[in-house]
């Protein structure tokens, strides 16, 4: 069972960077075949990352309208409101004291266009295209920002004196950078993103049942849609996998982990199974990492991303993931 990033398009050096020690292969979910380049190209290990596209059929939708976001978003940089409320004749305004007529009537006068399964899924992999704009931006100034101050460092031990030999722009990917980690993506429209991903996530013919984040805000959401989310293990000593010591026992112990996550994700055998124990073949204590794992007890895929995508419900095409009963919920941390 191959775990799930979530609910992003995107994963940073300093994410991957421990979650590769924890699974041998993470799944992502992106809003279109065209983001997979980019993504990768971001990715230090394009290998790492499996990409999915659920209803890939349906792109050709989703790029024409972003690209007419882009556009719209580039002819407007700049101007004041007072561009977006100017009449032109024959055409209806951004938005001005007559807008909620206007819409009013083409409400009525289109009434019978239905919105249709496809229009809420098309709607949604905009979202998740948008979003990954947004997020590929945050992610390559962190970069620029670390990669900087790398070199700021190497300067300065050259004029105190001190050997350069160890400081190379590996250390923005280990997190050494002064600038620390990337401010929480998943604080701004938290809802919305969860909504988006799940409403594409519910399309994948291969569901999974866990689903690993780095995002306080996502956890937090999480916890207040499902009050039974409960912990069921805390496994420390994460380090990155440049400081992994002994590569058969990491081998050794991600199958551990792997065993415990299926176990529990398809209710088999005592729910109290013990948890991995902490990694101790790694690097320094300040390196480490903390995996938290939360249970969502008697709860399947199909209901998991209902709850977040109410419309999800009814459609033929959401697998049900029967033999799945309970979905887990993963939070890396830093500490």
């Amino acid at each position: 069972m191959i775990p799930i990033y979530f609910p992003f398009s995107v994963l940073s050096d300093r994410t991957m960077a421990r979650l590769v020690v924890c699974f041998p292969v993470m799944g992502i979910y992106l809003p279109a075949e065209s983001a997979r380049e980019p993504v990768l190209g971001l990715c230090g290990q394009p290998e790492y990352l499996e990409t999915r596209v659920p209803a890939a059929d349906l792109d050709g939708a989703v790029e024409d309208l972003y690209r007419a976001a882009i556009q719209w978003k580039e002819a407007t940089l700049g101007a004041d409101m007072s561009f977006v409320k100017t009449w032109e004749k024959g055409r209806a305004p951004f938005f001005d004291e007559t807008t909620i007529s206007y819409v009013r009537n083409e409400i009525l006068r289109q009434k019978s266009a239905a919105a249709t399964a496809a229009d809420d899924l098309v709607e949604a992999k905009l979202f998740m295209r948008l979003a990954l704009d947004h997020d590929l931006g945050e992610a390559e100034v962190a970069r620029g920002v670390g990669a900087l101050e790398a070199r700021e460092k190497a300067i300065f031990d050259t004029l105190r004196g001190e050997s350069g030999d160890d400081d190379d722009l590996s250390q923005e990917v280990l997190g050494l950078s002064v600038a620390g980690p990337a401010e929480d993506a998943g604080t701004r429209m938290t809802g919305q993103r969860m909504r988006a991903w799940a409403m594409v996530a519910a399309r994948d013919t291969l569901p999974s049942a866990v689903f690993i984040t780095d995002s306080e805000a996502v956890i937090a959401h999480i916890e207040a849609c499902f009050p039974s989310m409960a912990p069921v293990a805390e496994i420390p000593g994460i380090p990155f996998l440049d400081a992994v010591t002994d590569p058969l026992a990491l081998k050794d112990w991600q199958g551990e982990l792997s065993d415990f996550l299926e176990k529990l994700a398809r209710g088999r055998g005592d729910e109290r199974l013990p948890a991995p124990a902490a990694f101790f073949h790694g690097g320094p204590e300040w390196s480490e990492a903390v995996l938290s794992l939360f249970v969502l007890p008697d709860t399947g895929p199909r209901a998991f991303f209902e709850f977040f995508a109410p419309r999800v419900a009814g459609h033929d095409d959401v697998p049900d993931g029967k033999d799945i009963k309970n979905i887990i919920i993963g939070r890396l941390k830093t500490v």
